[in-house]
């Protein structure tokens, strides 16, 4: 989910397709950027494939379930639609920015680049309904309820998310109006090298590919919101400016020069390379798979997962701190019959606590958590000694 307040709040999140898939050539797709239709016939193969033969990723929890709102994209004029009262007759996708208008349809021509361009896609693959939080969502601007529909609709992302097919993000996207086109990197191919020895070799023209700086330096990944919205969808297409890169719980960061994907240990854990591969074996996606990890397992991967999001920006902080992740230790709490406190989870309570301010982060000037939760600093260590056994027990106690 994107920060519903945020003005650089982009993405797409698809509930259900009908796609048909065309033969696929990579070379052909050399001098398509990542919004041309050589690279959605690539998502498409993508997610064909891993709805034939992804056995996780096609474990949404419930099909039936719909946003309260979605916008109607079959026409040219994009209607925003109370699903309670006109009930989808097929698949959806999300987005964000509630007028009266929409009720009535608005061209899509009127749309920021960046959001016209991820309706585009969406149409391309056959999709007809969107779900973008800042359409979706209402705004301050356009109702007096809007505080508590906001506040409702933030209760719902877990739902949003997990029961969509494909969530798409325009990654390479800096805001709202630069679009997700872009020229993508071209793969020298193979060359023959000669030595003056006479000692032939084959090679690949191994030359860094610039696309793997998107994870550097995508803004859309220094989002609070968008961690939660990763680990929630079941699969996940990036529209970035010189490249379209897909994930889901079976394949890792595949792309046009990697279209099987990379394996688990291609790249180190570290900032620059794919979210997936920064938090260990934790899928993009929590389907029921977690229910059989062991219970310390998950809780080192939640650890994982906090580390990650506390230094993630939040343009309304203390307000969404708690918010942004709430939807993911939810669903981690319900997996593991466990009981959510503060941003640590009772069954592990004592070892949680031993976070660490590493890197001397001020606390919050404004009181957001308790000082003993990792949630009251932007910045933080787990300690990597913590014992496997409990080292103390927790007392209730009423005041």
């Amino acid at each position: 989910m994107y920060d519903p307040c945020g003005k650089d709040s982009r993405g797409l999140s698809i509930h259900e397709l009908t796609l048909g898939v065309a033969n696929l050539s990579a070379r052909a797709l050399e001098d398509c950027s990542s919004g041309g239709s050589g690279m959605l016939d690539l998502a498409a193969h993508w997610l064909a494939k891993c709805r034939a033969d992804h056995t996780q990723c096609s474990k949404v929890p419930n099909k039936s379930w719909y946003p309260t709102r979605l916008l109607d994209i079959r026409s040219e004029a994009v209607r925003l639609i109370e699903t309670a009262t006109e009930p989808p007759k097929g698949p959806y996708a999300t987005l964000k920015q509630t007028k009266a208008e929409f009720l009535h349809g608005r061209p899509l021509h009127d749309f920021p680049p960046t959001h016209r361009e991820a309706l585009l896609a969406a149409k391309y693959l056959g999709i007809d309904y969107v779900w973008i939080d800042c359409y979706c969502i209402l705004q301050s601007e356009d109702h007096g309820a809007a505080a508590g529909d906001k506040a409702y609709e933030l209760s719902q992302m877990q739902h949003v998310y997990a029961n969509s097919m494909l969530n798409i993000g325009a990654t390479g996207a800096e805001d709202a109006y630069s679009g997700c086109s872009g020229v993508r990197y071209r793969d020298g191919g193979p060359e023959r090298v000669r030595i003056e020895n006479k000692i032939y070799q084959i090679t690949d023209k191994c030359e860094k590919d610039p696309s793997m700086d998107l994870y550097k330096h995508a803004k859309l990944f220094t989002r609070g919101w968008v961690m939660q919205e990763r680990l929630l969808a079941p699969r996940m297409l990036h529209l970035a400016g010189s490249q379209t890169f897909w994930e889901c719980s079976e394949t890792r960061f595949a792309n046009a020069r990697f279209p099987g994907g990379l394996e688990q240990t291609a790249y180190p854990s570290s900032p620059g390379y794919p979210f997936c591969l920064q938090i260990g074996n934790f899928p993009p996606s929590l389907h029921p798979l977690l229910a059989s990890l062991e219970s310390l397992e998950w809780n080192r991967l939640w650890r994982g997962v906090v580390e990650r999001y506390s230094c993630l920006a939040l343009s309304h902080v203390h307000e969404d701190k708690f918010a942004a992740i709430g939807a993911v230790a939810e669903r981690l709490a319900k997996l593991n019959n466990d009981v959510y406190i503060a941003g640590l989870f009772k069954r592990f309570f004592c070892a949680d606590l031993c976070w660490s301010n590493e890197f001397g982060a001020p606390r919050a000037k404004r009181w957001r958590a308790p000082s003993w939760s990792w949630a009251s600093l932007n910045i933080l260590q787990h300690s990597k000694n913590t014992p496997s056994y409990p080292t103390a027990r927790i007392i209730p106690v009423a005041l």
